[in-house]
């Protein structure tokens, strides 16, 4: 799912086409084939596919669009965009809340990676499947790690297994000069790591891929370049007669080291190891090297079956030879070796890639993987993060996979990564969201129970929130949580309030079984807050927030006649043509709408149904003009005054909210005249927003 400009938030990889009557699934297939994808669904009675593609972004939607629309035979090609529940007058609906949408993820591209990965479904699939979670450690040996971010304020545990490893400040990098500056925005290289693993999902930055095991998670930190493994960092001295040249003493570390520091971490429980480093030039290094840490995996894999090593594949950007990397590359079991793409899937140049003896197990978006975030100027640390950002991506769903299930060996965890990989133009690269349904079932298959199907499993993880402003009471509402599924042991939702409180209703309330819960909410001051319902069982959120919008303006949308009765006799005495009327019904007509409200929230409306695509019995089309009503604004709530001037007795309303960020307006209208009665749908937004 993407939030594009074109078509509102999508699913990028996805396009339903429609047949002419004479085509068949053989032509689907081959429609399919050349969108790079698959047919993954059929409506017979329309001779409509869903076809799957490879996509990971807008421009990818739109290219695979344009293909469809121009090949033979298709009549219609249409992305598959996302609904809503259609909102009564007055209904507020909450969005659901996902860390996915947070700054450092809405901007750029910058979520297209974990969209690619499946990353938002991954965590709906476990809060889904209900299961119990297990404890899991995971260890990283890499540089230290600075908490000064916040980033690590949340459920996951943070460990160090020596003193250096707890940075006091932020790392130091070399500037483009060669200068010293301090890397405050991820923290330093291991810093980044562990965000990727397991930074706070809910404080609005970086999200850890595993941070949905909230304190299941332990990130333990070993510094491998600290005095214990290899020289303090010594400040840089610049060169008296030329300041921009910086000597940097003492700031190496070994690969024996790095042995000792792994050996620590599997001593501390840690049974996933994440290992984002290497040797800087291949070239030199001693063949009994790599032949050293083979040995080591392998005696790993006899007296350590649960330990699952996760390397880097190096940026040296050439076809590695297994005769001079480490600590990454082995065809063992035990060890997966990452390399690196863009968010697109495709392997980035500096990547590393398979070559003589040296393996790379499967590929994650690290290139553009977002690993800091400054909240005060808004800086995004996302580009170049190499292998050494891609490897933590696998070390995360090897956390998950562990989580839900303790007994998996290293072996296993290898084998399900990997074989629910996802090609993309035939690169292998990482599926958490499959690697975690595999498991899911195979946990059902162990237990004797069905499996659970994708689409039972993300019912089951959400929640949805609905505010209705109570009548004559500024300020009170009627809110509605609604849940579509539980587990055996129901769940509770909890309430959380800005700028207000909960006047009724049990908080946390329970429910057994999929339904709503309700309660009366109180705000102050009365148009202005935000609410939140969220799932205690898995930290499922829906959010509302309240706001008085300003509607003045010019709005632009559609009207619909949901049903119109008409009596033909009457209709005829009036001089009414009820073939033309009856033929409004379910015709999406085009609307504006033009607002002008006072401070005192009333006003003047002109609004206009497009009706010219309705042919009379002449083939003439058929012709409406402006109407003006004047409108109430209360709350959210718009409540037109409509009389005589529009034709017959009326009723209309709407409901102002925000989608996606931009002002929208639905609403509902009733028409009765003699002979004829209609009800209809609008849904308008905000012209230039």
């Amino acid at each position: 799912m993407v939030a594009t400009e074109g078509f509102g938030l999508v699913p990028v990889n996805q396009v339903v086409v429609v047949l002419a009557d004479e085509m068949g699934p053989a032509d689907a297939q081959a429609l399919a084939a050349t969108l790079d994808g698959r047919v993954v669904g059929q409506l017979d009675f329309l001779n409509a596919y869903q076809i799957e593609t490879s996509g990971t972004t807008e421009a990818d939607l739109a290219a695979a669009l344009a293909t469809a629309r121009g090949t033979a035979g298709v009549s219609l090609a249409a992305p598959n965009q996302t609904i809503e529940p259609a909102a009564e007058p007055g209904e507020i609906w909450g969005t659901r809340i996902t860390p996915l949408t947070d700054p450092p993820y809405n901007a750029g591209g910058n979520g297209d990676g974990y969209g690619m990965i499946g990353v938002q479904t991954a965590w709906d699939y476990i809060r889904g499947s209900g299961m119990d979670l297990d404890l899991v450690k995971v260890g990283v040996v890499d540089s230290g790690l600075w908490t000064g971010s916040n980033e690590f304020d949340g459920g996951t545990n943070i460990e160090f297994t020596d003193p250096s490893g707890h940075l006091a400040d932020p790392e130091k990098e070399k500037s483009a000069p060669g200068g010293p500056m301090t890397d405050d925005v991820s923290g330093g290289h291991g810093s980044g790591v562990a965000g990727i693993i397991g930074a706070d999902s809910d404080d609005g930055g970086p999200a850890g891929i595993a941070s949905v095991l909230g304190d299941k998670l332990t990130i333990s930190n070993t510094n491998l370049w600290g005095p214990e493994y290899g020289q303090a960092w010594v400040p840089a001295e610049p060169n008296p007669d030329d300041p921009t040249v910086v000597t940097y003493p003492g700031d190496g570390t070994y690969q024996y080291s790095s042995l000792v520091a792994i050996m620590k971490q599997i001593k501390a429980g840690s049974t996933v190891i994440n290992m984002s480093w290497g040797p800087g030039d291949p070239s030199k290094t001693d063949p009994d090297v790599p032949k050293l840490f083979r040995a080591f995996y392998e005696r790993m894999a006899r007296e350590h079956p649960e330990v699952v090593f996760v390397a880097a594949a190096g940026n040296h950007g050439q076809s590695a030879d297994g005769s001079q990397m480490y600590p990454g590359g082995f065809n063992l079991p035990n060890v997966i070796t990452v390399g690196n793409v863009v968010n697109d899937g495709t392997v980035w140049k500096s990547s590393n890639t398979p070559g003589n003896d040296f393996e790379v197990s499967i590929y994650a978006p690290g290139h553009q993987a977002v690993r800091g975030y400054n909240k005060d100027t808004g800086e995004v640390k996302n580009l170049y993060g190499g292998t050494s950002m891609a490897a933590p991506q696998v070390a995360a769903t090897a956390a998950l996979l562990r989580s839900l299930n303790k007994n998996l060996t290293a072996a296993q965890l290898k084998e399900i990564i990997t074989g629910a990989a996802t090609s993309r133009n035939g690169t292998p690269v990482l599926s958490v969201d499959e690697a975690v349904l595999a498991v899911i079932n195979l946990n059902c298959d162990e237990l004797g129970i069905p499996q659970i199907d994708k689409e039972t499993l993300l019912g089951r993880g959400v929640v949805d929130a609905v505010a209705v402003p109570v009548d004559g009471t500024p300020g009170v509402y009627t809110l509605r949580g609604i849940v579509t599924g539980t587990g055996a042991r129901g769940v509770d939702l909890d309430v959380m309030v800005a700028d207000g409180e909960v006047t009724s209703g049990d908080e946390p309330s329970h429910l057994e079984e999929a339904g709503e819960a309700t309660w009366t909410i109180m705000l102050d001051p009365p148009d202005e807050g935000v609410i939140i319902v969220r799932r205690s069982d898995n930290r499922a959120a829906s959010r509302i927030a309240i706001e008085t919008i300003d509607v003045n303006g010019a709005w632009a949308g559609t009207f619909t006649f949901t049903s119109v009765s008409v009596d033909e006799a009457t209709a005829e005495e009036q001089g009414c043509d009820a073939a033309l009327l009856k033929a409004l019904e379910g015709q999406a007509l085009p609307m504006t709408l033009d607002l002008a409200v006072d401070p005192n929230s009333s006003g003047t409306s002109t609004f206009w149904i497009d009706i010219s695509s309705i042919k009379d019995s002449e083939g003439k089309s058929l012709q409406s003009d402006p109407q003006d009503a004047p409108v109430a604004y209360q709350g959210n709530l718009l409540t037109f005054t409509l009389g005589a001037s529009s034709g017959a007795a009326t009723s209309m309303s709407g409901s102002v909210t925000r989608v996606g960020g931009t002002p929208t307006i639905h609403g509902t209208v009733s028409i009765a005249g003699e002979g004829y009665s209609a009800k209809g749908v609008w849904t308008v937004t905000k012209s230039g927003s």
